[in-house]
């Protein structure tokens, strides 16, 4: 039984960090394709 709990709190621990990373990463691609937007709607 120690072993399950400790393997399902490592397997936690390390699925933990990749969701901030997920979430800035297409945080970054939005602002990227409107400032795109803004740009090229600019150049009229």
């Amino acid at each position: 039984m120690k072993k399950r709990i400790l393997s399902l709190a490592l397997a936690l621990t390390l699925c933990l960090p990749l969701l901030p990373a997920s979430a800035a990463a297409s945080a970054t691609a939005e602002e990227s394709s409107q400032s795109e937007a803004s740009s090229s709607g600019s150049g009229r």
